[in-house]
């Protein structure tokens, strides 16, 4: 993969990044490349202990979760947004999914 990047970039006449422009990323900007790798070990990890289905849904369903959190506290410079009993019904619908793919 990385081969392939670097033939591609070769080719197209890419600019070079400029890595002193990474200073002005703020704290959590780093944030995306650990959480990616927690992510994709925790997957390797959980499809053979609990199967794909849950894995997946868990996946969904955690991102809901972290979405209504990050909208609720304005987080990542957003918009603060009040967390509906939709909201909360929407999680705990996807949560109760996830409950009913496991036991089944």
């Amino acid at each position: 993969m990385a081969l392939a990047l670097a033939a591609y970039l070769s080719v197209a006449h890419a600019p070079r990044p400029q890595l002193g422009r990474t200073r002005q990323i703020p704290w959590w900007g780093w944030l995306g490349g650990a959480c990616g790798a927690v992510y994709v070990t925790s997957v390797f990890l959980l499809i053979p202990e609990i199967g794909a289905a849950p894995t997946v849904a868990l996946t969904v369903a955690g991102q809901q979760l972290a979405a209504v959190l990050v909208d609720r506290y304005g987080l990542l410079r957003l918009a603060r947004r009040p967390i509906s009993h939709r909201r909360i019904l929407g999680v705990a619908v996807l949560l109760t999914g996830v409950a009913l793919i496991t036991l089944s």
